[in-house]
């Protein structure tokens, strides 16, 4: 289209059960929710498209989505999340460098990747199932280790 366009999407539409979603283009980095009564709201660009991922909504963390792969998931390769921690673990068949995105219930107390502490970021600047922006570097074939403290 050559104009920039304003669509709403609710999850039947996409063949998905009513429940609570979030939703991130992998273009733009721009995020939304979609609720059972909520539509998404997108905003296309002129001669655009968005790549979204889908995601439940849960009250333990969920993996939001990344900038390393067009998927938002494949690099994720092992995830143990629990009320006080997350640790997963990332890959891909190439170096890469850029940020995942976490939806989390709250603030993390510490982020580490492969054992360092590192400075991640609130991706929209609130904490209401808040996505955080943690930097990552990947080595081709080799694991990258993230953990978050999400307590004490």
């Amino acid at each position: 289209n050559n104009r920039p366009e304003t669509r709403t999407l609710a999850a039947p539409d996409v063949g998905l059960p009513p429940g609570e979603y979030r939703l991130r283009d992998f273009w733009s980095g721009a995020s939304a929710t979609m609720g059972a009564a909520q539509l998404a709201r997108l905003e296309i660009p002129a001669h655009g498209c968005q790549l979204l991922a889908v995601r439940p909504s849960a009250p333990l963390p969920v993996y939001a989505g990344s900038d390393l792969h067009f998927t938002q998931g494949r690099e994720v390769v092992a995830w143990q999340a629990d009320a006080d921690r997350l640790e997963f673990a990332l890959r891909l068949d190439r170096n890469a460098t850029g940020r995942v995105f976490l939806a989390l219930p709250g603030p993390p107390v510490r982020v580490e990747v492969d054992d360092q502490p590192v400075a991640a970021q609130m991706a929209d600047g609130q904490w209401a199932r808040q996505q955080l922006a943690i930097p990552v570097t990947l080595k081709a074939t080799l694991m990258c280790r993230v953990v978050v403290h999400l307590s004490g």
